[in-house]
């Protein structure tokens, strides 16, 4: 397929048609007879349209049958993309898993992984640091400190109400969003997937939401002030073992008073 055979000479008897046609008007007997050629050379084709008196009907079908494949292989727009297909697939997921990297200034703070599953039980890992454990059908939070080997048993709301959203808030803005998302122009790739992006403001943050054609998201920066820069790449339905999100204590872990002071009990 090449798009020079449109206006470029061409010996083929078809396009030499197609650009005598579409030149000019042609005269009502030169029409017939390259009519009669045409048909000829599509020997005895049975979608030739009959009673063309002009002459343009033939043009018109030759000249499409001639740019319909090259539309076909434009590139694409992604205008055809609502955020509304994005947004579905953070409520129907079984698994979600995000690699979050927080940074100011370029400069790494955090980097931590992200896993929920379909009861938006949630366990966020920060490498060799500590982990989160977070049950809302329980209404608990299990907190790991590994370095210590300690453990912090709180209810949601209690003690910790400020950490309980810890790492997981976007994902309930971006559920609870009903405002105007933006459809960037420009396209990036993420793990060698065209990704689009939607500019919007959730939860009193700005995001960039990057999401396939197909509407799963693919990754996810949040910025904020001071340089401060959030990303996320997700994955969606990978198998998670259960016991990721259990609420019982490693073994060799103490547990820790509410007020983190004296270990419960080792």
């Amino acid at each position: 397929m090449n798009s020079h055979s449109i206006n470029g000479s061409n010996s083929d008897p078809i396009q030499n048609y197609v650009d005598a046609v579409t030149g000019q008007q042609p005269d009502p007997a030169q029409t017939e007879s390259a009519q009669r050629r045409l048909r000829a050379r599509l020997e005895g084709e049975k979608t030739v349209a009959a009673g063309a008196g002009t002459g343009w009907g033939w043009a018109t079908a030759a000249a499409a049958a001639v740019l319909l494949p090259l539309l076909l292989w434009m590139p694409g727009t992604n205008s055809a993309l609502a955020f509304s297909d994005v947004q579905r697939h953070f409520f129907g997921f079984r698994t979600l898993t995000a690699q979050l990297t927080t940074t100011v200034g370029g400069n790494e703070l955090v980097e931590m992984t992200i896993r929920v599953d379909d009861q938006d039980r949630t366990r966020l890992d920060a490498s060799a640091g500590f982990t989160y454990v977070i049950d809302p059908s329980r209404s608990m939070m299990l907190q790991l400190f590994h370095e210590q080997q300690r453990a912090l048993l709180v209810p949601l709301g209690g003690l910790d109400a400020l950490d309980d959203g810890a790492g997981v808030d976007w994902l309930a803005d971006i559920r609870q969003f009903q405002g105007q998302a933006e459809l960037l122009d420009e396209t990036t790739v993420i793990r060698g997937r065209t990704a689009y992006g939607f500019s919007l403001n959730a939860g009193g943050t700005d995001m960039t939401l990057w999401a396939a054609e197909s509407g799963e998201p693919l990754g996810l920066l949040m910025t904020g002030p001071g340089g401060l820069e959030t990303r996320m790449d997700f994955e969606f339905d990978l198998p998670l073992d259960d016991a990721l999100f259990s609420l019982s204590l490693p073994e060799g872990y103490g547990l820790l008073a509410p007020d983190r002071s004296e270990p419960l009990r080792d």
